[in-house]
């Protein structure tokens, strides 16, 4: 009884769908392909460039309907009851049964398929990137990549702001995807953004190991 009540509690009964599946199955088959596999001959038959394609067209023509959901799931947490349950049913779990670590991979796969078409929910992704959980803050951020990756002027100054983050991991991690972004961005970019002073290794890498591009010094 005690399962079948978190079973239920974790429906979505209200979001959207396309081909009478909802988003959560048409997400939660991408990132987990082999689900609800029930034989290694499921497996080897598994056609995952039909799945792939099959999803994206599902999660686009869903468009931006899918958002809400995916902002949700972003911040999904497992209560004390449901992670108990969800361990004790192990590999039986089926239908809408998704552990937040799984909806968390579902939100990203969900923003990484819309891209561009997610850009209502730039926002929402930053006003999340102060969320008092530090885990939540950096999966907006990575969700951010997804949609406005080339877009530095407004990328970047949230990048830079993680370099203040609370969280050791998270300010690490920012700096790491910060050294992808140089390439892309001129000295004056960098000086005005004031990339070095948040990130001050980097300076210190490109220091040592100068390279070619938008940041390399120009030869005489």
């Amino acid at each position: 009884m005690l399962g079948w009540l978190v079973w239920r509690s974790d429906a979505e009964p209200d979001e959207p769908r396309y081909r009478g599946r909802s988003l959560t199955w048409w997400l939660g088959q991408y990132t987990r392909p082999f689900r609800n596999a029930r034989s290694l001959q499921e497996i080897q038959s598994f056609d995952f460039e039909s799945m792939f394609r099959e999803t994206s067209e599902a999660v686009k023509a869903i468009g931006t309907n899918s958002i809400p959901l995916l902002l949700r799931y972003l911040q999904a947490r497992d209560s004390r009851y449901k992670s108990g349950w969800l361990i004790v049913a192990g590999g039986l779990r089926r239908g809408h049964a998704y552990t937040a670590s799984e909806k968390h991979h579902i939100a990203q796969a969900g923003f990484m398929i819309l891209q561009k078409d997610a850009l209502p929910a730039i926002p929402a992704l930053i006003e999340l990137t102060h969320h008092k959980d530090s885990e939540v803050r950096f999966r907006a951020l990575q969700s951010l990549f997804f949609i406005i990756p080339a877009d530095t002027k407004q990328l970047v100054p949230i990048i830079v702001s993680f370099a203040h983050d609370p969280d050791a991991g998270n300010r690490r991690k920012a700096a790491d995807h910060m050294s992808l972004m140089l390439p892309l961005l001129s000295e004056q970019d960098v000086r005005e953004m004031n990339v070095y002073g948040a990130f001050p290794m980097l300076e210190r890498e490109r220091t040592n190991h100068p390279v070619r591009g938008p940041l390399a010094s120009p030869v005489h």
